[in-house]
């Protein structure tokens, strides 16, 4: 269990520490760094930091076998995945796009569910990096 939840939270500690050091290189080479890029930053990171939080809760509930199911829109659990990811993607090269319909819901939980999409995506970013050299990678969902 400790193993799984590890593996949870490296991806959102490497985006964390990425912002932060990007910002922290611009400094040390004398470049600005504007208030927006701050801004973005600070969203960025408090996101991921929300995500850390909400994995403990995710593993604590799979423990108690206590799962809330409830009707979800399969839309909204892609855009809140994407938006965990989306700092890894972009400094890999990597493009997202997706083409689903709206209004598709199903009975499930939205946590389970994007930590699948989240391990989905994970395999495909290192099957791309692994068979492809170009500068530009996309998945399709």
């Amino acid at each position: 269990m400790i193993g799984n939840i590890a593996h949870q939270w490296r991806q959102p500690l490497s985006v964390i520490t990425t912002i932060v050091s990007g910002i922290n290189l611009k400094l040390d080479y004398g470049q600005k760094v504007f208030e927006k890029e701050l801004r973005e930053a600070s969203k960025q990171i408090l996101q991921q930091a929300d995500y850390l939080s909400k994995t403990i809760d995710d593993f604590r509930d799979f423990i108690k076998s206590e799962k809330n199911y409830s009707e979800i829109k399969i839309t909204e659990v892609i855009k809140k995945t994407l938006s965990l990811v989306d700092a890894s993607l972009k400094s890999n090269h990597i493009k997202i796009e997706t083409k689903i319909d709206e209004d598709i819901l199903i009975l499930g939980n939205i946590n389970e569910l994007s930590q699948a999409l989240i391990n989905i995506i994970k395999i495909q970013k290192m099957l791309l990096f692994y068979w492809t050299k170009k500068r530009v990678r996309g998945v399709f969902l």
